[in-house]
């Protein structure tokens, strides 16, 4: 595969095909399912305890995850904040990854 030849570009040899979907990866986020079950994931391995999916909620938009969860189980998510969301940035990328948890 070759680049595209423009008037004022001269060419520059073939394309490696990891640099093609190099935009997509900065530019797109995980949908919200994916978001979910990471943060789950994440949840579950600092805490010890499981945390279902359905307890979750998840605005794109505002990168807001939302759990909806009470009692022990939300408190330490919240008292462990900064852990998980570093987790989630390492796990998912930094334009995918939630910033708050509510």
């Amino acid at each position: 595969m070759y680049r595209a030849h423009k008037e004022d570009d001269t060419y520059h040899g073939p394309v490696r095909i990891g640099t093609l979907f190099e935009k997509y990866r900065q530019r797109l986020r995980p949908p919200q399912g994916i978001v979910i079950t990471a943060f789950c994931a994440v949840a579950t391995a600092e805490l010890g305890v499981p945390l279902a999916p359905t307890a979750v909620r998840y605005n794109p938009h505002s990168r807001t995850i939302s759990v909806t969860t009470f009692g022990p189980h939300k408190t330490e998510l919240l008292l462990r904040k900064a852990q998980i969301l570093a987790e989630c940035r390492q796990t998912l990328g930094e334009h995918g990854a939630p910033q708050h948890i509510v």
